[in-house]
């Protein structure tokens, strides 16, 4: 028992003494515990009168709480518990040799941003295409401004390149996997040098590709070169650039563009097409400014979708 869980029982229960305890690191947990009670679900007599009939058992974590869900994966725990995972930003503890070696015959999906690298040890290696998938995001930080995408109440205001849209939509897709058969899109990374440095475009932008090593589309202003992005564990960026400075002539002719690379986006399937909307309409709202300009200087219109006056 870790001291915080400790403390938070003397909370709760003021008559319960507890001598001794830890501190865990690194999301460290008691394995068992999680795969126990997971599987108590579906056969705990008070946990089905609760909850009604369990027909499927995911899990999902991030950073240091993807930890333990890979864990359990490796270690065979997870066999036949959860038929789906979803640990994200993730690092550490290759899933795919545990799914080849039979610990784990459920789907997993692996989203990361650009802040774990070149992610090698989750890269798909083609070995197990009907159970996993993996994704990075180009330019994005290990913690993103999720208040760009949610209703959340905080925001660390730093960049507008998140792997939350794709998160959102490879969720649905890993549900949709497991319940219909219905095969996410191929897994992309991010090129790589073969020291594990990644390799950038002429606006020092990470480049996403398939197994195959072709292109695939990536965030439509991070195609289309409006700053350099630095995927970060926050996040920033720099070398914003005007629309006359990218080439354009008009806002019109900018948003052209824009709704072409979000199409290809779109298409690609890593995007919703409501989120895909969202995004165009903020590419719109403050003429004759970029969307990342818009970002950095209409913040507040930029998050509530509000035109600029």
């Amino acid at each position: 028992m870790t001291v915080e869980i400790a403390e938070t029982l003397t909370l709760l229960c003021p008559e319960v003494f507890i001598n001794g305890g830890f501190i865990e690191e690194n999301g460290r947990v008691d394995d068992e515990i999680i795969s126990e009670f997971a599987k108590a679900l579906k056969i705990d007599r008070i946990a089905r009168r609760i909850l009604g009939d369990i027909e499927r058992r995911s899990i999902t974590g991030f950073s240091d709480s993807s930890d333990p869900v890979l864990r359990l994966i490796t270690s065979g725990l997870a066999e036949g518990v959860f038929d789906f995972a979803l640990p994200f930003t993730a690092f550490g503890h290759d899933p795919q040799a545990a799914i080849s070696a039979g610990l784990y015959d459920g789907k997993i999906i692996v989203v990361n941003s650009e802040f774990e690298g070149a992610s090698s040890e989750f890269v798909d290696r083609g070995i197990a295409l009907n159970q996993y998938r993996f994704y990075a995001v180009a330019g994005s930080p290990h913690i993103p401004d999720h208040l760009v995408f949610a209703s959340l109440t905080t925001t660390n205001r730093t960049t507008p390149a998140s792997f939350s849209p794709e998160l959102r939509a490879h969720f649905l897709q890993g549900d949709k996997w497991v319940r219909k058969g219905k095969q996410p899109p191929v897994s992309h990374h991010l090129l790589a040098a073969a020291d594990g440095t990644l390799i950038e475009d002429e606006n020092g932008n990470a480049i996403s590709v398939n197994a195959s090593g072709e292109r695939v589309p990536r965030l439509p202003f991070v195609e289309l070169g409006e700053a350099h992005y630095i995927g970060d564990f926050i996040g920033t960026y720099e070398s914003v650039k005007t629309i006359q400075q990218l080439g354009f002539n008009t806002h019109n002719d900018y948003l052209k563009a824009f709704r072409e690379k979000l199409a290809d986006y779109l298409d690609a399937r890593i995007i919703l097409k409501e989120e895909a909307e969202e995004m165009f309409r903020r590419a719109t709202l403050c003429p004759p400014t970029t969307y990342t300009e818009t970002y950095r200087d209409h913040y507040d219109n930029f998050v509530d979708i509000i035109p600029c006056p």
